[in-house]
């Protein structure tokens, strides 16, 4: 079986994807010490470079993971990553572990900083962007934030795989999940949103603070339509007018099946492809949009 077709930057050398390799004894192996953030270069463009960037750096720091480099110098990196992949459409990763474990002398050792860059990855494949995705909520519950803030984004992330087997096993495409307390969370690496008479509804707390998620916020603005962030049951989804996730691997995924439950007309809405639509966009010019190809 071989990986993505794509180009890694590994602690300051450039290698294919398929001859990117980091030792057994990596922390971000052996302990899941690690932190990341996924961006989407579109035709050819990185959407929300900065604030993508940001939000890894602030994912390092609450985890006291040093950096080896940050700001525009990180910037260039995962600019030229990108290029050297050559995929106008690509689905791009940072991501930093603690170095190394069981070293001799044994110590605080360098920290590994990884940059990748392959094709273009959609949650549930492309098609369901038109034909919406089913769900359901499945027994395992979200990490308490009590636990472990999801603000960190982190591969920290074996229970999602148990709810991914639940979905499998129940013939879905994915999972909503929820909290300790019975509210819907997030679903594996995408937001939640319903809608409802004209307005948009997504849970407040205990989820990543998504980068697809803000721009949602931003388009809702422009838009002139309500936003709520609060808390939401299974109840409110099931009874939604529309559903959708919001994700950079896929954007606005329409949810139009959870639990056996259709969701509005069992369709793709009409104000999601309207936000479906605006996203996408956003992605081809503008202030947030760094050319990779120029």
């Amino acid at each position: 079986m071989s990986v993505p077709a794509g180009v890694a930057w590994i602690n300051g050398e450039f290698v294919s994807t398929a001859e990117a390799r980091v030792s057994i004894f990596d922390s971000g192996f052996m302990g899941g010490v690690s932190v990341f953030d996924t961006l989407a270069c579109w035709k050819g463009g990185i959407f929300k470079l900065r604030q993508h960037l940001e939000r890894f750096e602030r994912s390092a720091h609450a985890a006291a993971i040093p950096l080896p480099l940050r700001g525009a110098a990180l910037a260039d990196v995962v600019v030229e990553t990108t290029r050297r992949a050559g995929h106008r459409d690509a689905y791009v990763q940072v991501i930093v572990t603690r170095g190394l474990r069981y070293t001799t002398p044994p110590g605080p050792q360098p920290s590994t900083l990884i940059v990748f860059s392959i094709p273009y990855i959609w949650i549930g494949g492309e098609a369901k962007v038109d034909s919406g995705l089913s769900a359901i909520v499945p027994s395992i519950r979200n990490t308490p934030v009590s636990t472990l803030d999801p603000k960190i984004k982190n591969f920290n992330r074996f229970h999602q795989h148990l709810a991914g087997l639940e979905a499998t096993s129940a013939g879905v495409d994915d999972v909503v999940l929820l909290d300790q307390h019975g509210y819907l969370t997030e679903s594996r690496g995408a937001n939640v949103f319903l809608i409802q008479a004209g307005s948009l509804y997504t849970p407040a707390l205990g989820v990543l603070q998504g980068i697809t998620r803000q721009t949602v916020f931003e388009i809702a603005e422009e838009f002139g339509l309500p936003l709520h962030e609060r808390d939401l049951t299974p109840y409110d989804l099931y009874t939604a007018d529309e559903a959708f996730l919001s994700s950079t691997a896929g954007g606005i995924l329409p949810l139009v099946l959870v639990d056996g439950r259709r969701i509005g007309d069992g369709v793709p809405g009409p104000l999601t492809r309207r936000i479906h639509d605006r996203y996408w966009e956003r992605h081809l010019s503008g202030p947030d949009v760094t050319p990779v190809f120029a």
